[in-house]
């Protein structure tokens, strides 16, 4: 059986269901056989990111900074010598031809996420799309710092509620 997700709120020191989440609970409840094991978990709901925040980090911050990459002379991000392939800038081989992973919104992306794990010192690449408002307001805030203090490059900040 496919797990469910309720949500309830606080009021009078009691957990309260939101609209229509008792009928959704009594029905998956119905679906459980007589003694049978059930896990409940219960946490706070964070806020999750907002639409002008991926806005800024996909309309403004990620061209700019492919911009910027361009303008310093990395055409080409992730470059690695190969003896073999002496004049080729790769970072991967393919079938044994060189691969060379151009300044894009996507590889800068993953650019800054990497570089955003290994400060945070996270176990996994950060995803997007789980992160909270906080967790993506510190990202857009690393990726600022991180341009500024190691590109000299300063990037325009979103502008309003984030």
């Amino acid at each position: 059986m496919k797990p469910i997700v309720l949500y309830m709120r606080k009021l009078d020191d009691r957990l309260k269901w939101m609209p229509h989440q008792k009928t959704l609970y009594d029905a998956f409840v119905s679906r459980i056989e007589e003694e049978q094991l059930v896990e409940v978990k219960i946490s706070k709901k964070t806020k999750e990111k907002t639409l002008p925040q991926l806005g800024y980090w996909y309309g403004f911050f990620l061209p700019a900074a492919v911009i910027a990459f361009k303008e310093l002379g990395f055409d080409t991000l992730y470059e690695v010598k190969v003896p073999y392939f002496e004049d080729t800038p790769l970072d991967i081989c393919v079938g044994g031809y060189p691969v060379t992973i151009q300044t894009s919104e996507d590889t800068v992306d993953l650019l800054f996420k990497t570089l955003f794990k290994m400060h945070k010192n996270l176990k996994k690449l950060p995803q997007k799309r789980k992160m909270t408002s906080e967790e993506m307001s510190e990202l857009i805030d690393f990726s600022l710092g991180w341009a500024a203090e190691n590109l000299g490059v300063f990037i325009e900040t979103p502008k309003g509620k984030q």
